[in-house]
């Protein structure tokens, strides 16, 4: 048995880790006195099961007086920034196995327990700006696991410079021969071959290979490109970059196809503002994009996009990172927000994952190829360590974001708005999901209303209080009994309010045909914004027997089908986003012309502005001071429903 930071593990012969959290002083006491009692009165047994039989008591002892938590307490972020770095950025973290290496503006750290301790590793570093940093593990397709030794190479990219080493070397070697840019933004190995290294830098992707010795410019497709992230995906044979004008680009490999690399153009749904790039390494699928808008993802080699990004919204991801092993699952390093896990990708679902994690400026999030249960995050001022118990067990309480009709989330007193809550993931039906409002209105637990496995609704009608309600969930459980968050991921608030709209300013009316009148009127004013305008046609001054003719939001109008001759009634009132009805506008009204002119065929119909210039010559036709029609005709081309011609 041994210790690590603030948990206890325990190895036992045929039984998965256990991850504990550590006891107090006391408790630690007892412990080894159980299990110094059960190894040394039980000489019948070999010390092998001495031990184990020992640990065994002793967890059954330790479960039943010391911990009251369950297993999954230990699934907790620690802070593991090196010692001494206070003032520094932190720029790049990458792991293997027990192997953590942190690069900050002033220099690198490794550590080889996970991050308990750091040391800096800066013997042959000619600039201490860390900018990137990349292990060269190897993929078994035999075992299916990541490999890594202490002769495994490691790879610095700085803002002067390429440095390699090994994984357990303590010094450093310049290779910036055919870099002409060095300032290096990523690292990415062609993990196939082994053998080819890529850089990417303001000048583009650099190749070298030769393990680094040498460099050339491939950017065949590319030119001009800032590169900012590179990923491989050895499965199928592409290389992937981001740039700095976001665009993403893709290759072939060279190991595939004995060719230098010639660049594409890969096709996003959208105009996108990228961060970084991530895939599922091993499996050759799931391409994962962190956005300044949420999350994309393709698992068609980058022909079909998604969005990803039910939990936390359209919020900038800093980062998305691929577990090694498990397709299901990636992680996101959204902003302002920390870090979100996806437990499983049919769910398109994010569940926080922030237990004693205070910041949340993250600037990425970072997985282990050996290991899936530790998880890395570095925001500009620390470091920080999550050890889950299993990452395959279930741990993550869902979360449900709210959809409102009406869409805007305002109504007002007696008015109705209907609230549905979509969870992450499927919830049980036992207990019954709950809903609860605080604020303007108040409501403790109202059940909700089933409208599929992971949808429920609730209807509320508004009381005579005005002001912001605050929306809370309780009960529901996922199928492994996590409880729901009670906090809503968008949708927390609705609005009661009822300040009427402004009336609509100077209606007017304007016949301009036998069967059409057009309208127009001055917009109407309100605190929440104006949802539609209601126009109605009257029957008279008074506007008895009205009929709504439209709902628009616009400020005009154009009724038509009508019958000549007869003159029509109108008004308008603004209806604002929670129902509220403006007062009426004034009442107008207009008669529909008695007859329209008719005109032969002109051989060219074409619009001119030209003035009447006699017989003959192209001019405007007008009736009523209302213009109808601009064409080359002459004036024998003009009638009048009575026959006479135009004349003057």
């Amino acid at each position: 048995m041994w210790r690590k930071n603030k948990a206890s593990v325990v190895r036992i012969p045929y039984f998965r880790v256990i991850q504990i959290p550590a006891l107090s002083t006391e408790n630690q006491k007892k412990e080894k006195r159980l299990v110094n009692f059960f190894q040394t009165n039980m000489s019948t047994l070999s010390r092998r099961a001495a031990r184990v039989s020992g640990i065994f008591f002793a967890l059954l002892f330790y479960f039943s007086f010391f911990h009251t938590a369950s297993v999954h307490a230990s699934d907790a972020w620690e802070t593991i920034t090196p010692s001494g770095t206070s003032g520094y950025v932190f720029q790049s973290v990458i792991s293997m196995n027990d192997f953590v290496y942190v690069g900050t503006n002033q220099g690198l750290y490794r550590s080889a327990d996970r991050g308990s301790v750091f040391l800096p590793v800066n013997t042959g570093l000619t600039n201490l700006n860390i900018t990137a940093l990349a292990i060269g593990w190897t993929y078994n397709t035999s075992s299916f696991l990541y490999e890594a030794n202490a002769a495994s190479p490691v790879f610095i990219g700085t803002q002067n410079g390429f440095f390699r080493g090994t994984l357990g070397g303590n010094s450093w070697t310049i290779s910036n021969v055919g870099l002409t840019d060095t300032s290096i933004k990523d690292i990415e190995l062609d993990q196939s071959s082994f053998v080819q290294l890529y850089v990417a830098t303001g000048a583009g992707v650099f190749r070298s290979d030769n393990g680094g010795d040498s460099w050339s410019l491939k950017n065949a497709g590319m030119e001009g490109e800032s590169v900012l992230k590179l990923s491989s995906d050895f499965v199928n044979g592409k290389l992937y970059a981001v740039t700095a004008s976001n665009k993403l680009f893709s290759s072939p490999l060279f190991s595939v196809s004995g060719t230098d690399e010639s660049w594409s153009l890969v096709s996003l749904p959208s105009p996108l503002s990228l961060n970084d790039i991530s895939l599922l390494h091993a499996r050759g699928a799931n391409m994962w994009l962190s956005t300044m808008t949420g999350v994309q993802k393709s698992n068609e080699l980058g022909q079909v996009w998604s969005e990803h990004n039910r939990g936390f919204g359209a919020l900038p991801v800093r980062s998305v990172a691929s577990d090694y092993s498990e397709a299901n699952i990636a992680y996101a390093a959204v902003s302002g927000k920390g870090i979100y896990r996806m437990k499983d990708e049919a769910s398109n679902a994010w569940f926080p994952l922030n237990k004693n994690l205070s910041d949340v400026t993250l600037e990425s999030v970072v997985t282990n190829p050996g290991t899936s249960n530790v998880v890395y995050a570095f925001s500009q001022t620390g470091v920080y360590r999550l050890i889950l118990s299993d990452p395959f067990i279930d741990i993550d309480s869902p979360r449900a974001g709210v959809a409102y009709s009406p869409q805007k989330a305002s109504i007002k007193s007696g008015g109705s708005i209907t609230l549905v809550a979509s969870f992450g993931e499927p919830v049980s039906d036992i207990p019954t999901p709950k809903i609860s409002f605080s604020g303007a209105a108040t409501l403790v637990e109202a059940d909700m209303t089933k409208v599929d496995e992971s949808h429920y609704s609730y209807v509320y009608t508004a009381g005579s209080q005005e002001g912001v309600v605050s929306v809370s969930f309780s009960s529901a459980q996922d199928p492994a009994g996590n409880v729901v968050v009670s906090d809503p991921w968008e949708g927390k608030t609705f609005l009661i309010e009822n300040e009427l709209p402004t009336s609509p300013g100077t209606l007017s009316a304007l016949a301009v045909s036998d069967s059409r009148i057009d309208l127009s009127w001055v917009a109407s004013t309100d605190n929440i914004g104006i949802a539609t305008y209601q126009v109605d046609r009257c029957l008279d001054v008074s506007c008895t027997s009205p009929s709504t003719v439209q709902f628009t939001t616009e400020t005009s109008f154009s009724d038509t089908l009508l019958s000549p001759s007869t003159q029509y009634f109108y008004r308008v009132q603004a209806i604002d986003d929670s129902g509220n009805n403006s007062i009426w506008s004034n009442i107008v009204s207009a008669t529909t012309l008695s007859n329209s002119p008719t005109f032969s065929p002109c051989s060219t119909l074409t619009p001119s502005s030209s003035l009447p210039g006699g017989y003959g010559s192209p001019f405007d036709l007008f009736l009523s001071n209302t213009p109808l029609v601009a064409a080359e005709c002459t004036a024998s081309d003009i009638h009048t429903p009575e026959g006479n011609d135009r004349d003057s």
